[in-house]
């Protein structure tokens, strides 16, 4: 909303979908009261899913992310000016402004600069099956309070963790196969260091399941002090189902 000269409100709306296509729909009006556009925000209450006033700034970081998004799929019309210039600008490029709507959070998960430096892998490429998810060799690094303990914990779980035989401080972290659960397959790694765990993953997912393995191993004592990140040549392991997709 924008106060025009004469007191009476500017309005611009827009609906976002943050699944892939940016936004679905933008509308507003010219010389409206007070009174009218609360109307219509709670004529829309049925239809919507409980929200509150938020800081023009973060809307507006939504709105700009998601306006890049659908600008990868094609063109907004020209009338779509009105209402995109009524928002703050931001400055960087649009792949700036995608990644800070992907994952705005309060407070947020990564730096703006881990985000944008991730971009390029987590979207890699648009083909990619529904039930698969990118390789994203990712590398982590935890500080615990008792590197002893969180072996013990690992020896205490043979199901979960199996040793390299020629690594005594590497083990693999094995779960059942999902076509074949009496079958065990390696899905990341963990390495006990002097007083850090080293952790690899191949897939954002499965290291936010690392993420909370290590808590439990060290008792809740850990925490990450440095992450990296690379494309699926950095693998150090094949994940079960790696499939590669071939550019066009």
């Amino acid at each position: 909303m924008r106060v025009q000269p004469n007191g009476r409100l500017s309005s611009a709306f827009f609906k976002l979908n943050r699944s892939g296509s940016g936004v679905d729909l933008m509308f507003g009006k010219d010389d409206e009261t007070p009174d009218t556009v609360e109307a219509l925000l709670r004529a829309g209450d049925r239809d919507l899913p409980p929200w509150q006033e938020g800081p023009a700034d973060l809307a507006a970081r939504y709105v700009w992310g998601a306006h890049a998004l659908t600008q990868d799929e094609g063109d907004y019309p020209d009338e779509s000016r009105q209402y995109l210039d009524m928002l703050p600008k931001f400055p960087g490029r649009r792949r700036q402004w995608r990644v800070s709507q992907m994952f705005a959070m309060h407070p947020p998960i990564a730096s703006e600069e881990l985000l944008i430096a991730i971009d390029d892998l987590v979207l890699v490429h648009g083909e990619t099956p529904s039930h698969q998810e990118v390789a994203v060799a990712t590398f982590m690094e935890f500080e615990v309070a008792d590197i002893a303990a969180v072996r013990q914990a690992i020896r205490l779980r043979p199901e979960d963790f199996e040793p390299r035989p020629s690594a005594p401080n590497l083990f693999d972290w094995i779960k059942p196969r999902t076509r074949f659960p009496e079958e065990r397959a390696v899905h990341g790694l963990i390495e006990l260091r002097d007083t850090s765990v080293w952790a690899h993953a191949p897939t954002l997912s499965t290291a936010s399941q690392l993420v909370t393995i290590v808590s439990t191993l060290s008792n809740g004592s850990s925490r990450l002090v440095g992450v990296d990140w690379d494309g699926p040549e950095g693998l150090l392991i094949a994940p079960p189902g790696m499939q590669i997709v071939e550019d066009d």
